[in-house]
């Protein structure tokens, strides 16, 4: 990458924040964390729980739905500090007892058999040594503990930026970020745990689908165009020249699909399905 292309930006581009972030996601990890807790006993008193790539605190607030025992401590991690500042304003406006730290899932500083609950919900299959993260969950968590891991098995958007990207900049090019392919996979989900130590008999995956809501495909596809559009090597001067053209192709893909629904209202929901593991340690 050079020092150009670093520093350059589309002027249509959205900057990164917290609130950008919640819209693109929605409430989708609220809805899985719900369908997680209907899997697991209620959280026992003392329980001390691991947001593992907390994003802006969906892991989080969800737990504190549930009216868990006032002991328990949540400790909530994430690797860009734009992303636990949103997690500490929630916690704050809330008014809960929570720790934030900036913590790559790959470089956690806890202690060996700490945790006696972890939860990493869409986080890995965006990580280099992804087999380290897996490690650093097992190390963590308390024996008999359990670890919650999530990944995407469908993801509506993932073709319709593929498609924008190869017209719009040929077909070798490369986005920053990786997703989808061997992800979408539970085997892989599976592989991911056994890499850090825990036993095939402990491993439990299922799938659950969420449905995300959203004002305005044109605005959504705008803000993950922002988020994961980034080139390899950076933005270059053509993905600005081509922004729109890019954005129509995305919106168009996106409508076109059986995982979209216009409602009555003239907003629009997107199914997303989610491979969920439960592990016990």
């Amino acid at each position: 990458m050079t020092a150009t292309q670093e520093l350059f930006t589309p002027k249509q581009a959205y900057a990164k924040t917290a609130s950008l972030f919640e819209e693109i996601i929605g409430n989708s990890s609220e809805q899985i964390c719900r369908h997680i807790f209907t899997l697991l006993p209620p959280f026992p008193p003392n329980s001390i729980i691991h947001d593992n790539g907390s994003g802006t605190g969906q892991v989080t607030a969800e737990i504190m739905s549930t009216n868990p025992p006032p002991s328990i401590m949540i400790i909530a991690t994430d690797a860009n500090e734009y992303q636990v500042l949103g997690c500490r304003a929630k916690v704050e406006e809330n008014g809960w007892l929570v720790e934030m730290n900036v913590m790559r899932a790959q470089a956690l500083t806890f202690p060996d058999e700490y945790f006696t609950h972890s939860f990493t919900n869409f986080v890995v299959a965006n990580l280099d040594e992804p087999e380290v993260c897996a490690g650093h969950i097992w190390r963590t968590l308390k024996k008999g503990g359990v670890a919650v891991v999530c990944t995407w098995a469908f993801m509506p958007h993932d073709l319709p930026m593929k498609k924008a990207s190869a017209v719009t900049r040929g077909p070798d090019a490369k986005f920053a970020l990786n997703w989808g392919g061997d992800w979408y996979l539970q085997s892989k989900l599976k592989d991911f745990m056994l890499s850090g130590g825990f036993e095939e008999q402990k491993i439990k995956i299922s799938t659950s689908d969420v449905f995300l809501e959203i004002q305005d495909s044109k605005r959504w596809a705008t803000i993950l165009w922002s988020y994961l559009g980034t080139r390899d090597d950076g933005w270059h001067q053509e993905d600005e020249d081509r922004w729109d053209e890019a954005i129509e192709i995305m919106v168009k893909e996106l409508e076109s699909s059986p995982a979209y629904r216009k409602n009555s209202d003239g907003t629009a929901s997107l199914r997303f399905t989610a491979n969920v593991s439960i592990s016990t340690k």
